[in-house]
């Protein structure tokens, strides 16, 4: 099998196992008790990377598709279109690695804020416990 259409393979079958993997998280994250913030974020994560998949597992095709090219014009212009889309790919993972960055600072926010709570009332606790 010709290397090129080997690629094109494997990279259109990894994209559409992301797809499905995706599909599953999301099937999860909706069938579980989020609140607001939570589900509007994991809804998003789950069309960010769904594009990000169709973009990659299109990637694929045209990979295989460039084998079929003769005309030298054509297959530059072919080529271009393939650069384009893996350009547009990595704003979307761009995109997404900063959308998740935020999300986790907001949660590790949350967590401190609510450990820091945690841990007053302890003290609190350990003075009225030492004052009697």
């Amino acid at each position: 099998m010709d290397p090129t259409v080997a690629f094109a393979v494997v990279l259109f079958l990894l994209a559409n196992g992301l797809l499905v993997t995706h599909a599953m998280s999301w099937h999860a994250a909706r069938s579980a008790e989020l609140d607001e913030d939570e589900h509007s974020f994991r809804w998003h994560q789950f069309r960010r990377r769904t594009m990000a998949s169709i973009v990659l597992s299109s990637v694929g095709v045209m990979i295989y598709g460039s084998t079929l090219l003769i005309h030298p014009i054509a297959r530059v212009s072919y080529w271009l279109v393939v650069t384009g889309l893996v350009i547009v790919l990595m704003g979307i993972a761009v995109k997404d690695a900063r959308a998740t960055a935020r999300h986790l600072a907001t949660l590790r926010r949350s967590q401190q804020a609510g450990h820091a709570k945690l841990l007053s009332e302890i003290h609190e606790l350990q003075s009225r416990a030492g004052s009697e």
